[in-house]
């Protein structure tokens, strides 16, 4: 048998109990939202899913109707026509294309001739010093120039050669490389240079004509030595000159495929606009013949059915805003039994100090009086929660409390000279309570707070003392370590006093 179990029992106050839980409200709140965020949107995802098959169940029949040539009533899942859904089908698709027929219309890349394009090459010699020699060094610069080319820093630069060319179409047009075995307009005589550590960086442009080339060049030259001077700066030492400029006239597979690629993409857009008009037609047909079917009775003669023959329930489009609404309510009451059971199961097992309704039966110390939180300063919920707990106690002001702890603490150690001030809480928690039961006692020589079952110096001081009075916190202190303390002192025959609940 555990050596601090004693045999009084205590039978759970459930108000005690509900304000215990209260005291939780914040736990209940994060608990109610998290899981009925997750109730609502798993009942959301379900519901969407089971839409999906209803849509796709219903395009399998539709074609299947098509195949067979069988006229049937045209089911339309959910709540709402179908009429809407392609009007705004269509309007986004014209939109679509009209934006693409702009691009083409005024998009530089597709008025090029992708077999004969004016072509500007310009190849620039990157060298550095002896100090700063090495592949590492090479590799950083290179990787600078091409950053500054590729992502658009030297297109904008450029935007004011041709104006009628937008910075998206002339950063595409641009392209860097630094192989020297595929550089041009360079002879091997050039590339043999007194440095000793050399590389080729080759930029290259596409433009509408000959003179736009020769201007993009100029700009190109004027911009990269420009940036070769910032570099300066911040990376090692180096020098940038330019080795050649040529102009040709090439073909551009990339900007062939290109324009091949938008007039497909501009053709499908067309030919999907066609069909959704086409569905759109023939859907109000279909639409109307239903109506008529209904007002001439088809629907009598369609209830006949052959005998021993079925008829198969089809499933309905469901709302999921609606489902997902009921699951979060579903979740939300389901979060605060949680949290309601797991606050249950803390009170009964954690050991801590939870009441102080039957301390002395249960310790066997007085209780010399309650030092509580006014609950002044905290907000509305826990200032109730404050007054269910302490009931008309509740209105004692705190200065108040701590001097009927005092005058307890005087009657209960008439005679003692010296008094230890002891617990299981650290120092600093209980300093202010402290400091003014030490001011409202006068002629008593009162210790520091001391944590006796911590602190083995605290329990050689014990004996130089006449009682102790022991200050322990509700739902902190641990009933344990309280019997233990009690114990400790007791052993050693100096009086306790009793119990402050603070």
């Amino acid at each position: 048998m555990n050596e601090y179990q004693n045999t009084y029992e205590k039978e759970i106050n459930l108000m005690e109990l509900f304000v215990f839980c209260l005291k939780k409200w914040r736990w209940v709140l994060i608990a109610m939202l998290l899981i009925g965020l997750l109730a609502g949107g798993y009942k959301y995802w379900s519901i969407n899913k089971s839409n999906q098959a209803v849509l796709s169940a219903e395009g399998q029949e539709k074609e299947e109707e098509t195949e067979t040539e069988e006229e049937e009533e045209i089911v339309v899942p959910g709540p709402q026509d179908y009429t809407d859904r392609y009007e705004v089908a269509i309007e986004k698709s014209l939109e679509s294309l009209e934006e693409q027929e702009a691009y083409m219309k005024d998009s530089v890349i597709m008025q090029l001739d992708g077999n004969h394009l004016p072509t500007g090459i310009l190849t620039f010699y990157v060298a550095v010093g002896e100090e700063a020699a090495g592949a590492n060094v090479l590799d950083t610069l290179v990787s600078a120039y091409a950053a500054y080319v590729r992502d658009g820093r030297l297109a904008k630069e450029l935007e004011d050669v041709d104006p009628d060319v937008s910075l998206s179409d002339l950063q595409y047009l641009l392209s860097f490389s630094n192989n020297q075995s595929g550089v041009s307009g360079v002879t091997m005589a050039q590339l043999e240079t007194g440095w000793p550590t050399q590389n080729v960086l080759e930029i290259r442009i596409f433009a509408k004509n000959e003179t736009l080339c020769a201007a993009y060049l100029e700009a190109i030259e004027e911009a990269v030595l420009a940036y070769s001077q910032e570099l300066q700066a911040t990376l090692p030492a180096h020098e940038l000159r330019v080795l050649a400029a040529t102009q040709s006239e090439r073909m551009s597979s990339s900007i062939i495929d290109s324009q091949r690629q938008i007039v497909a993409n501009i053709t499908a857009s067309f030919k999907n606009v066609q069909a959704l008009q086409a569905e759109l037609k023939a859907y109000k047909e279909a639409k109307i013949a239903e109506e008529k079917a209904k007002e001439e009775g088809a629907a009598d003669s369609a209830e006949e059915k052959k005998e021993g023959e079925t008829e198969t329930v089809k499933p309905v489009w469901v709302n999921p805003v609606s489902g997902a609404v009921k699951f979060g309510i579903i979740g939300l009451v389901l979060g605060v039994f949680l949290v309601g059971f797991a606050a249950i199961l803390v009170y009964i097992t954690s050991g801590k100090l939870q009441s102080v309704e039957c301390f002395e039966e249960e310790f066997g110390m007085k209780l010399l009086g309650r030092v509580a939180d006014t609950g002044k300063g905290k907000n509305f919920i826990d200032r109730l929660v404050y007054r269910l707990e302490e009931g008309p106690y509740a209105d004692i002001p705190y200065e108040e409390q701590i001097k009927i702890v005092a005058a307890n603490i005087k009657a209960a150690s008439k005679g003692l000279q010296k008094i230890m001030l002891a617990g299981t809480m650290s120092e600093k928690v209980l300093e202010d309570v402290c400091a003014k039961l030490k001011a409202e006692i006068t002629g008593v020589e009162f210790s520091t707070y001391k944590q006796l079952v911590f602190c083995a110096a605290a329990l050689e001081e014990v004996n130089e003392y006449d009682g102790v009075v022991f200050l322990e916190r509700k739902e902190v202190s641990t009933t344990k370590l309280i019997h233990r303390e009690k114990e400790l002192v007791e052993s050693r025959d100096v009086k306790v006093i009793g119990t402050v609940a603070v």
